[in-house]
């Protein structure tokens, strides 16, 4: 898959995996961080932008990364990424998603609440 990015908007790459909770001997599916692009900021919350009218217009980040039936990307500006940090986008993903990935289904049905869940805790 191809990502394109410019600014601080933002992509994850999230695989569930195995993993076992402190103090529990039962493995759960959680969502592992594949990928995270970086920002590209000047400095500090002055990040690239297109239509700025500066010049030299920055060149966007291009980056290819493998995907597996599965994997969920989550696409978001600054709005979600400036006010979560992953291990919360991951734990949302966990519990929006978990049960449909531990039985082998569709996640489709949910992506509509996951997406919603995102922006009301952002």
């Amino acid at each position: 898959m191809g990502i394109l990015n410019l600014g601080d908007s933002g992509a994850m790459l999230l695989r569930p995996a195995l993993r076992t909770p402190p103090g529990s001997d039962q493995p759960l599916l959680f969502p592992r961080v594949v990928f995270r692009s970086s920002d590209q900021t000047h400095y500090f919350n002055c990040p690239y932008q297109l239509g700025s009218g500066s010049l030299p217009v920055e060149a966007p980040d291009f980056i290819r990364v493998r995907v597996r039936t599965g994997d969920l990307v989550v696409a978001a500006t600054d709005g979600v990424f400036d006010n979560l940090f992953d291990h919360q986008v991951q734990a949302i993903v966990a519990q929006q998603l978990a049960k449909a990935w531990s039985v082998g289904a569709p996640v489709t049905p949910h992506l509509s609440g996951l997406a919603t869940s995102i922006a009301k805790q952002a």
